[in-house]
């Protein structure tokens, strides 16, 4: 039986059910380039349907198979074009997780250009966060990685300085006051004190 075939076979009312335990099979014996193969294929049959939630799933599902096979550059593909579909079905939550795991792995990158992405989106997560009284709870954190990844690039001289690490601390806790006198603040804090120090 062919991979269309197989693929075929399971666009039906169990399709991706069906289709994650045909990639699973294909997984273990030919490897994640055969699986993610299966995958976008029935993407592009669900995509036919209009069927563009269940294209975002499988966008995210190769995307968890790329991540785990440590292929970095199609992982992050991945999970920009299913954010880009969640955020079209208006699927918040699974969007933001989707920005959270580019941003995670755009700061592991260690470039100047990659960095600035990832502080970019704890950013914006962080903004729309502020707007939800059930989410406000995690812009601490997301504050947290940007501002760490900002020393990152001034105690490595790329491009930013301990000034700018301040001044966007300051802009945090003037959008969240919560912020202030946090350990997540406090460290901040010390880091950029301790650099100062040499």
């Amino acid at each position: 039986l062919s991979v269309r075939a197989c693929v075929r076979a399971c666009v039906a009312p169990r399709s991706l059910r069906t289709v994650l335990t045909w990639h699973r099979d294909a997984r273990s014996t030919r490897g994640p380039a055969e699986c993610c193969r299966c995958l976008d294929e029935a993407k592009s049959l669900y995509a036919q349907e209009g069927r563009l939630s269940e294209c975002a799933k499988l966008a995210k599902r190769r995307a968890e198979i790329f991540e785990k096979a440590e292929i970095i550059d199609l992982m992050l593909e991945s999970y920009a074009e299913a954010a880009e579909l969640f955020d079209g079905e208006d699927q918040k939550g699974e969007t933001r997780n989707c920005k959270l795991k580019i941003a995670h792995y755009k700061a592991l990158i260690e470039e100047k250009d990659a960095i600035n992405e990832a502080i970019e989106i704890w950013e914006q997560v962080a903004k729309e966060s502020l707007e939800s009284n059930l989410l406000k709870w995690s812009v601490k954190q997301y504050y947290l990685k940007a501002l760490l990844a900002a020393l990152v690039l001034a105690a490595n001289q790329l491009g930013k300085t301990v000034d700018d690490v301040r001044e966007k601390r300051a802009e945090y806790c003037s959008l969240d006051p919560t912020f202030e006198e946090t350990r997540e603040d406090n460290l901040i804090v010390g880091c950029t004190d301790a650099i100062d120090e040499g």
